[in-house]
């Protein structure tokens, strides 16, 4: 996570919906910044990107214990296809 706050240092996560199970919420993501720091071996691009992200939270007591999602391959994902 540390590494896309830096690469996308005006990053912005809003919920867009939120499912609330027994011990695993899951939420649906809206992800928007600018690409301003290395990410990976991207250079950065100077490019603005707005994407969704889906995740899965597991907690314990009232701590988030894991997270699951896949905000850096969606991330990349983006990034490429808009350099080549």
């Amino acid at each position: 996570m540390r590494e896309i706050v830096v690469a996308f240092p005006d990053i912005h996560w809003s919920i867009e919906d939120l499912v609330i199970g027994h011990s695993s919420p899951a939420a649906r993501l809206r992800v928007a910044g600018t690409h301003m720091g290395q990410f990976e071996q991207l250079a950065p691009t100077g490019q603005r990107v707005d994407i969704q992200d889906l995740a899965i939270y597991r907690y314990e007591d009232v701590k988030i214990t894991r997270c699951w999602g896949d905000l850096e391959a969606v991330l990349r994902d983006t990034l490429l296809t808009r350099v080549e």
